[in-house]
């Protein structure tokens, strides 16, 4: 399956994010510009797949970078992960400035959701806004991801772990305009 299509319960990134994200990034016959996309997050950016391997080129970060490569063929694109494994999102507030900021992205992708579990919604949305905040005074595009599947949640059951922070996260994207 490629990128940006989709199964049920799989990640997609719609027409229209594309367009949002990207417009105006192909070769205009004059110059070129650079575009930095960093992924801000725990394991599944990084490409962890079954420790200790990493499996980058399999991770959606690369994936989203051969994408982008076929559809803007003149584009110089870099893909930047700020990632770490077991990472949640206020520790990744707290290296943001340092980590992040620096790399000056175009566009900042956050995939906290899965390991914020561990420190609950209040801390994880207040870290998150944080996050927004910097990033938006810096006029970053910000794409928030909603948690990665675990096998071991049962999606199928109301209002479980993982539907809790995709609806905050919405609840945060409609807030401050963002993409989800």
């Amino acid at each position: 399956m490629e990128f940006g299509q989709t199964k049920k319960g799989q990640r997609k990134i719609s027409t229209f994010l594309w367009y949002w994200a990207f417009r105006g990034w192909e070769y205009s016959g004059r110059s070129y510009r650079t575009i930095n996309l960093v992924f801000h997050g725990h394991s599944v950016p990084t490409g962890y797949g079954k420790t200790p391997n990493v499996y980058r080129l399999r991770a959606y970060p690369f994936l989203m970078l051969k994408k982008l490569n076929e559809k803007y063929p003149y584009s110089v694109v870099n893909v930047i992960t700020t990632s770490i494994g077991g990472e949640n999102s206020v520790q990744g507030e707290k290296k943001f400035k340092k980590d992040v900021l620096s790399m000056k992205p175009n566009v900042l992708f956050i995939d906290y959701a899965l390991n914020d579990r561990v420190i609950g919604l209040e801390k994880a949305k207040k870290a998150d806004e944080k996050m927004i905040k910097m990033a938006l005074r810096k006029h970053i595009k910000i794409i928030l991801m909603t948690p990665s599947p675990d096998l071991r949640v049962d999606i199928t059951e109301p209002n479980n772990i993982l539907e809790q922070f995709t609806d905050m996260l919405n609840a945060l994207a409609k807030e401050t305009i963002l993409a989800l």
